[in-house]
């Protein structure tokens, strides 16, 4: 009785990145002269079938769980629940292992039954996942994709690294497969989307949209909400709910859960 607990929902999520482009040749989304850059095609994840199946093919509700009562939700994109005048009420993937097998077999990648390792033009179904275990939400995430995705035939070898190391020579060159790592967004609604999903923000070694995610309708969403002319919020509401649409529908990450902020306060504090 002598305390007051106020919970509410942080411009904060953890998300599996998957790297569109070939991780062995990072490259920035543009040339100097501003020319789209073709880079080269991730051969895991470049397919956006695939890219579903992973988001469905482990559960992010018992990942959830492990954050506590009210520790936190499932996140469908950039859009956090911090911003719920935008109303993005886009349905976060759930976990269904049998479509998810359907999109691997439709993207080509069939069960090897020996090895239990899918198989596509003669290349195995194994990647690294690197990451910086800096909390446990990470590391659980890892594990039971790790286990979940296995059971699918993805074969997932888990690395973990210091976190100097991992930033410097893994997350901002975008030398990976996969990785896990929360993005904060501040007080912007677009904090996340903006900085992760714009094209021009594909910088390897500076920029953050660190899986090389290029949608040309995409980035006149973004800046259209940033341009707006008289700000009405409905109106950027409306473009934001595109947003969060998109970036669902193309897995330019798979987002997982968004966290909440426990406050516990002396009941004498108004």
């Amino acid at each position: 009785s002598n305390f007051n607990v106020h919970v509410f929902p942080l411009n904060n999520t953890p998300m599996l990145y998957m790297n569109f482009a070939d991780p062995a040749n990072p490259q920035p989304a543009y040339d100097e002269e501003g020319n789209l850059v073709e880079q080269t095609p991730n051969q895991f994840f470049a397919d956006v079938r695939v890219r579903r199946a992973v988001a469905m093919g482990y559960d992010k509700s018992a990942i959830m769980e492990t954050l506590g009562p009210d520790g936190g939700y499932l996140q469908s994109g950039p859009i956090t629940s911090m911003f719920g005048w935008v109303g993005a009420d886009v349905e976060p993937y759930s976990y269904d292992p049998e479509a998810a097998a359907a999109l691997l077999d439709e993207a080509g990648w069939i069960m090897n039954e020996e090895t239990g390792v899918r198989e596509k033009d003669g290349v195995p179904f194994e990647v690294t996942l690197v990451y910086a275990p800096l909390v446990d939400l990470y590391t659980n995430i890892a594990l039971v994709a790790q286990d979940q995705l296995g059971q699918l035939g993805i074969k997932i070898n888990v690395e973990s690294q210091e976190w100097s190391s991992y930033l410097t020579n893994v997350l901002l060159p975008e030398t990976f497969d996969m990785t896990i790592v929360g993005f904060g967004g501040g007080t912007e609604v677009d904090g996340i989307a903006y900085n992760t999903l714009l094209s021009e923000n594909d910088i390897p070694g500076s920029g953050f949209n660190i899986t090389s995610y290029v949608n040309p309708e995409m980035d006149a969403l973004l800046k259209q909400g940033r341009s707006l002319a008289g700000c009405d919020p409905e109106a950027r509401a409306e473009i934001y709910r595109q947003v969060q649409q998109l970036a669902h529908d193309d897995v330019a990450y798979d987002y997982t859960v968004g966290t909440n902020q426990v406050h516990v306060m002396n009941a004498r504090v108004t």
